[in-house]
């Protein structure tokens, strides 16, 4: 095939595209830009990225879970049955849990279980009304998860974005030490953000009691001790 057949049409349709390509690869840029966008191309198709960063992820977050479990101190766990023993062996045992940060509850889909939260908030619900309390957090019955109750709601992973400049001093006491008052500097109102039972993000604006409570159960999920063996 010459130069002269293409300029007379001789050739077929799929010569001359043939002849068009030969042409574009036998200009280096073109060939470059084509290369790289062949390898983009296989390496979306196979979801390498995807996969690259999800073993990173992974090995990221076992190498933080196995330097952060170094550094949490072992606990026996609460033992299994109704709500009220639970509490009581927890209150027996306050040293294993006061001042002991609770760990973020899991709303990943593989991971969720949704009877986590409803039997959590179902143990909380029988110890309120055993003991007449209006807040508690899971943490008080052995649960370390970043759950507390207040009222009749639950929130989870809370945490408060904005206080209030006004504080108030509020005389509290805490389920740890039944019987035992301690006066607490308090912002009068605050702004929570926290997830619900089902797992939708909201916030809002709390003042009075509902601000206090909050503080004081974040306080034990945070790992805050309640008060210092001085003042015990």
């Amino acid at each position: 095939m010459t130069l002269e057949d293409i300029e007379r049409g001789k050739i077929s349709k799929l010569e001359k595209i043939l002849v068009v390509w030969r042409r574009i690869l036998l200009q280096k840029q073109n060939l470059y830009s084509i290369l790289v966008l062949w390898l983009i191309f296989c390496l979306l198709l196979y979801r390498v990225p995807e996969r690259i960063f999800t073993r990173v992820s992974a090995v990221n977050t076992t190498a933080v879970v196995e330097v952060l479990r170094d550094q949490i101190p072992v606990i026996e766990p609460a033992p299994s049955g109704d709500a009220i023993k639970r509490f009581e062996y927890v209150q027996s045992h306050v040293e294993l849990y006061d001042g002991v940060a609770a760990t973020p509850y899991e709303f990943n889909s593989r991971l969720r279980n949704d009877a986590d939260i409803a039997q959590i908030s179902t143990d909380l619900e029988h110890v309120m009304a055993e003991y007449g309390y209006y807040c508690l957090a899971a943490t008080h019955i052995g649960h370390l998860k970043h759950i507390m109750r207040i009222g009749g709601r639950i929130y989870v992973n809370s945490k408060i974005l904005v206080t209030d400049s006004e504080m108030i001093q509020s005389k509290e006491e805490s389920a740890f030490y039944t019987g035992f008052e301690i006066v607490k500097d308090r912002a009068e109102t605050i702004e929570l953000e926290y997830f619900d039972d089902a797992g939708y993000k909201q916030t809002i604006i709390w003042g009075g009691m509902n601000s206090i409570c909050a503080q004081h159960c974040l306080d034990t999920i945070n790992g805050v001790r309640f008060a210092l063996n001085d003042e015990l």
